[in-house]
Order: C-alpha cells, then sequence, then structure tokens
C-alpha cells in the first residue's frame, strides 16, 4: 500500500489540475461550479498554519457559503480516498457555527454530494472522512471532488466560512513488479 496527499501547494490561476472554486447558493451545486479563487486562496490552503480562506455570504434567505476542491488524481488501484479540511462557518445571528465537509459521487441518483463530517464549533477544527467502498463513482475523468459549507444564513443575516487546510489522501496498490530481475552479487 502507499499513500498520496493531494494540497494545494504550488497551484496557481488558473489551474488544469487541482482547482477551487467558491459561491453561494441554497444547495451545493453540480461540480464543476463557482469562481475560481486567487493565487493567495490557494496559498492560504496548503498549510494549517490559520492563515484562512474567507468567504461569506449576506441577507438573503436559506442560502449558505461554500468552496468546492477539484482534485486531479493519476494513481491506480485505488482502495481509499481521505478527505480532509481545517475550518470554521459562522452564521451571525445566534450565532449558529456549522462547518461541513462533503464529496461528490458521481453515480448515486445522478450524482450527489454525501456528507463525510462536520463540526459545530466556533474555532478551527480538522474533520476528515473515508471512502472505501465503490470508490469508481468518486472519480470521473480523473477528478475528485469535495466541498466544505458553512451555516445556512437568513434574510437579515450574514454568513462566513473559513477555510485554513484542505486536502485530499489516496491510498492505492502497488503495482506487481514486472520484468526480468538479475542477479547482481554472489
Amino acid at each position: 500500500m502507499a499513500t498520496s496527499t493531494k494540497t494545494f501547494a504550488g497551484i496557481t490561476k488558473p489551474s488544469t489540475t487541482h482547482k477551487a472554486t467558491y459561491g453561494t447558493g441554497s444547495s451545493l451545486p453540480t461540480p464543476p461550479s463557482g469562481t475560481e479563487g486567487e493565487d493567495a486562496n490557494y496559498t492560504s490552503l496548503t498549510t494549517g498554519d490559520d492563515n484562512k480562506w474567507d468567504t461569506g455570504a449576506a441577507f438573503a434567505g436559506g442560502i449558505f457559503p461554500y468552496k468546492i476542491y477539484r482534485w486531479y488524481v493519476t494513481e491506480t488501484g485505488i482502495t481509499q480516498y481521505t478527505a480532509g479540511a481545517e475550518g470554521w462557518g459562522l452564521q451571525d445571528i445566534g450565532p449558529e457555527y456549522y462547518y461541513g465537509l462533503y464529496i461528490w459521487n458521481f453515480i448515486t441518483n445522478g450524482g450527489q454530494w454525501e456528507l463525510l463530517n462536520s463540526h459545530a464549533g466556533s474555532s478551527d477544527a480538522t474533520i476528515t472522512g473515508n471512502i472505501t467502498t465503490n470508490l469508481a463513482n468518486y472519480i470521473s475523468a480523473g477528478y475528485v471532488y469535495t466541498a466544505t459549507i458553512g451555516p445556512a444564513i437568513q434574510q437579515w443575516e450574514s454568513g462566513e466560512l473559513h477555510d485554513d487546510y484542505v486536502y485530499l489522501t489516496v491510498t492505492y496498490t502497488l503495482p506487481a513488479a514486472t520484468g526480468n530481475f538479475f542477479l547482481l552479487f554472489k
């Protein structure tokens, strides 16, 4: 077994491999969707250093801020996806806190977001989730999509989504050795 962790280290706009987009909505849209982040946003997402990419939504009923992450995956023999995110979300009246981590399933119900994990704290937390079955449902054309969301806001509220670090770890089997082996030493 081997692992490969995908991050946004070295990614710049426009990106043709890993990509981070953001927006607001009453539901998470079908990927790919949203406005691509800037170079500084990619830098913010690279490590858990409290240098966050902050987005928000204001004064519209029933919407929430979201970010969608596209991961370019080239490994074969995949046995597990582990998605992770560090951050938090805030709705200012109350206040209410929510930070959710999702993964896109291309197959079930013609495509749908699936909740991997969430937290309702008022500060940074790292949340993760694993996919170990039906792995082909979560990749298409070499891309896996994850998303983070903040809490839904009502008409006279504003909401915030603070992402510090996101990643996707791919666990895979190494191909069997092939070819001729030569005796090098006696």
